[in-house]
């Protein structure tokens, strides 16, 4: 099999030219949906956002606490917008295309937290993405203390046993070892919202053995991130999957370079030796 050729859609070759301070996280997601649905009127979206964020602003007064703010943000988006955590079809790749989200009101915690983040700028809430293990949360913080909301059920503010819990949980460790939070809250930048959400779409697109989309998604991910070993260790083991040896072969050598200590090495040395074996028998 030669070669597989992966074009990007001018948005997105807009956003990665940009520097990810400076994204307005909405469009950067928007435009990771272009390659999906290359006709979508980003700006459009964006208009809709700014709609309600002049709505919610509008309610916001002088007096208003933290709390007050957060429970006005929730009551908006959740109660008055009608957006809610898809426990249905979790996998289903429409939850990270965030027109998608945006159109029916539905997403995943990652997708959702993009929403609330924008909104939450719009009444000065001092919000940010936390890329906790497993699960995406919101951060908020006034002064000492600090909110963490998991935006895929209402906006609960989740307490640090529970987080420690839902740690413990997805690192299967002895609840008696209780684990550190503080590593694992830290305010994430745009560009790893931006991966986190193409990562979740890579997966579904795996799950359904969608090898088109899947490799797609894992160029974008490149484009930002050129050396990422998952990244290009994931795209071998699809090439290997649908026989394009050479191509496997490249990025199963670039992978073992990037990440020496791999802890399936040994498997990859192993499919390595098999495929140039193939390949010497093709020639």
């Amino acid at each position: 099999m030669q070669s597989v050729n992966v074009e990007f859609s001018d948005a997105w070759r807009h956003i990665v030219a940009l520097p990810d301070q400076s994204w307005r996280l909405t469009e950067a997601a928007l435009c990771a949906a272009t390659h999906e649905f290359p006709k979508l009127p980003v700006k459009e979206y964006l208009t809709r956002m700014d709609v309600m964020q002049h709505e919610l602003a509008r309610r916001v007064t002088s007096d208003m606490t933290v709390d007050s703010k957060i429970q006005l943000l929730n009551h908006y988006f959740f109660v008055e917008q009608g957006f809610s955590g898809n426990t249905t079809e979790y996998y289903d790749p429409r939850n990270s295309y965030l027109n998608e989200v945006m159109d029916r009101k539905t997403g995943i915690p990652i997708s959702l937290s993009i929403l609330y983040l924008e909104l939450a700028q719009a009444i000065h809430l001092n919000a940010y993405g936390i890329n906790f293990p497993g699960h995406f949360l919101v951060g908020v913080q006034a002064g000492d203390r600090r909110w963490a909301l998991d935006i895929y059920d209402q906006g609960r503010d989740l307490s640090s046993s529970e987080l420690k819990i839902l740690l413990s949980k997805l690192q299967k460790d002895d609840l008696g070892m209780l684990p550190e939070l503080a590593p694992h809250l830290k305010p994430a930048s745009n560009l790893k919202i931006i991966v986190r959400l193409l990562r979740n779409l890579k997966k579904a697109y795996i799950d359904k053995q969608d090898v088109g989309r899947a490799l797609h998604v894992i160029a974008m991910i490149l484009s930002l991130l050129p050396d990422s070993p998952d990244e290009i260790r994931d795209r071998g083991m699809i090439y290997q999957h649908i026989d394009y040896a050479r191509g496997a072969v490249a990025d199963l050598v670039r992978y073992l370079e990037l990440a020496p200590e791999a802890q399936e090495r040994a498997l990859i040395e192993s499919m390595l030796e098999s495929l140039q074996q193939r390949n010497t028998r093709l020639h």
